[in-house]
C-alpha cells in the first residue's frame, strides 16, 4: 500500500507540475496528502512548516482532518491558484499557448487527491478480494476438493 501511496504521489506531481501549478501550491497539497497519509513527502528539501503552507493546511483542517484524502478542498487552495496565476506569453511565432486558469487547476488538484485515493483503493480491493488473498483461494480449494469428493460419490452411486 505504501508503494502504491508513493508512486500514486509522484505521479499526481508530476501531473500538477504538467498543467502548470505552481509549486508554491502544489508543494504544500502534497505535504497535507503525505501529512494525513503518514508518509514522507517526495520533494525532502520542501519544508513543510513554511507560514503558506501552515496557513493553507490549517485552513484546510477547518474542514475536517483527513477530507484532502476525500478530494474535499477548502476555498484557500483557489485563492492561492488565483494569486499565483500569471498568463504565458504568446510563443514566439506570436501563437497564443493554452494555459489553465485557475478554476482548472483547482479542478486538477481534486482530480488528483482522486487519483491517488482510487489507486489506494484500487490496491486495497487486490489486497482483499485478488487471487493472492490465502483466505479466498484456500475457500476455493476447499470447495474444489469438495465438489471433486461430490462427484465421485455420484458416479459410485449411478454404478450401483
Amino acid at each position: 500500500m505504501r508503494e502504491t501511496l508513493k508512486s500514486s504521489i509522484a505521479t499526481v506531481k508530476s501531473k500538477l507540475v504538467q498543467d502548470g501549478i505552481p509549486s508554491t501550491v502544489y508543494n504544500p497539497f502534497i505535504g497535507e496528502i503525505c501529512n494525513m497519509a503518514r508518509t514522507e513527502h517526495p520533494d525532502s528539501q520542501y519544508d513543510i512548516t513554511s507560514d503558506s503552507h501552515k496557513l493553507k493546511v490549517l485552513s484546510q483542517r477547518q474542514i475536517m482532518k483527513e477530507a484532502i484524502l476525500r478530494g474535499i478542498l477548502h476555498s484557500d487552495w483557489t485563492r492561492k491558484l488565483h494569486e499565483q496565476w500569471k498568463p504565458r506569453p504568446p510563443t514566439k511565432d506570436g501563437k497564443e499557448v493554452h494555459q489553465k486558469d485557475p478554476m482548472e487547476q483547482t479542478v486538477s488538484l481534486i482530480q488528483a487527491a482522486w487519483t491517488i485515493f482510487e489507486n489506494q483503493w484500487g490496491q486495497r480491493n487486490e489486497i482483499l478480494h485478488g487471487n493472492e488473498n490465502e483466505l479466498l483461494v484456500t475457500n476455493k480449494q476447499q470447495k474444489f476438493k469438495r465438489y471433486i469428493e461430490l462427484r465421485k460419490k455420484i458416479s459410485n452411486a449411478l454404478e450401483m
